[in-house]
């Protein structure tokens, strides 16, 4: 498939799954987890991932994915297990992170998305506001956040 990586002929390429495995530093984010959890029905052009500032991204990757990086302390924040279009398994933000991770990029990413998948968000059964607004402090968004559930709730 590429160096490091490889897999029998008959395999369907899934550059999600495999771009993981060989850089497992990356989680999928921002439009790509709004996408893969449902909150938006664009599919993305190019992947989000985020990783750590400490992280040199290799240009292979910087050409087929939106990089963002965040403070190695909160790398981890808010990582759950997601499957690719293929059902692999990837390591994706939790919805209440992605929420946070698009608020705090609003201005990067395309006002619709935004405004569609926080819509989406609070008619989810399984919404933790708690738990948003806990990410929201951490990642210095919640006032910005809590203006904007007062908005949509």
């Amino acid at each position: 498939m590429s160096r490091g990586v490889y897999v029998t002929p008959d395999a369907i390429e899934d550059e999600m799954y495999y771009m993981q495995c060989k850089y497992p530093k990356i989680i999928y984010s921002h439009e790509t987890a709004l996408f893969l959890h449902g909150l938006t029905d664009r599919t993305p052009f190019e992947y989000s991932a985020t990783v750590p500032s400490s992280y040199k991204v290799v240009e292979n990757i910087s050409e087929n994915f939106k990089i963002y990086y965040i403070k190695n302390e909160l790398h981890h924040l808010g990582i759950t297990d997601g499957k690719t279009s293929f059902g692999n398994k990837i390591k994706l933000y939790n919805v209440e992170r992605t929420i946070c991770d698009i608020v705090r990029s609003r201005n990067k990413i395309d006002i619709q998305i935004v405004n569609e998948s926080l819509k989406r968000y609070v008619k989810l059964k399984s919404a933790d506001y708690a738990l948003l607004i806990e990410y929201a402090k951490k990642f210095k968004v919640e006032k910005l956040m809590k203006n904007y559930m007062e908005v949509l709730l």
